[in-house]
């Protein structure tokens, strides 16, 4: 089950809740407000499981995800099997893509964080979810302590743009997977 959060981390140490949505209608709502378009896709089951798949696999497991990546002009899949400690430190650093990205989990669950001007908005992902977030939208994510998750990053260049850490301290007190 999906659940959206909103942290105020101006006024409260630690980051107080502001609001919590637990409805796929209600948390793709509030996100369309920030520009975030927010989906589940639905598992193909005769396609699943695949021993290590690969991009294209994935494309067949979720099928509606080909319909995404073309109405996002996307260029550029990487499939990141996130399964050891330095990716979660890794994924804890905010992060910034002056192109929009897609990101859907694949497999296994994260917390996916992005920041508006005073608020963190904390989405605790499954598989099958997917976000596609635009031009730069300050995010972070969190795996876990036992990480076991596999993430498609998506993006709309064929010379793939490098993410900029952009050194905000305010994930620190932004909620963790675990």
């Amino acid at each position: 089950m999906p659940l959206l959060q909103t942290l105020n981390y101006l006024d409260s140490n630690p980051y107080a809740i502001d609001h919590t949505w637990d409805t796929l209608e209600a948390i793709q709502n509030e996100l369309a407000a920030h520009g975030i378009q927010y989906e589940r896709l639905t598992l193909n089951q005769d396609a699943f499981p695949v021993d290590n798949p690969t991009a294209e696999d994935w494309l067949e497991i979720y099928p509606h995800l080909t319909s995404h990546l073309s109405n996002a002009n996307i260029e550029q899949l990487f499939v990141i099997p996130c399964t050891d400690n330095a990716q979660r430190e890794t994924g804890l650093e905010e992060q910034i893509y002056s192109t929009h990205m897609i990101q859907a989990v694949l497999d296994g669950e994260l917390l996916f964080a992005f920041r508006t001007d005073s608020h963190i908005h904390e989405l605790h992902c499954h598989s099958g979810d997917l976000i596609l977030l635009p031009a730069n939208t300050p995010f972070w994510f969190d795996i876990g302590s036992n990480p076991n998750t596999t993430l498609l990053r998506a993006l709309p260049s064929e010379i793939a743009p490098r993410a900029e850490r952009t050194g905000c301290t305010v994930v620190n007190g932004s909620s963790r997977l675990d």
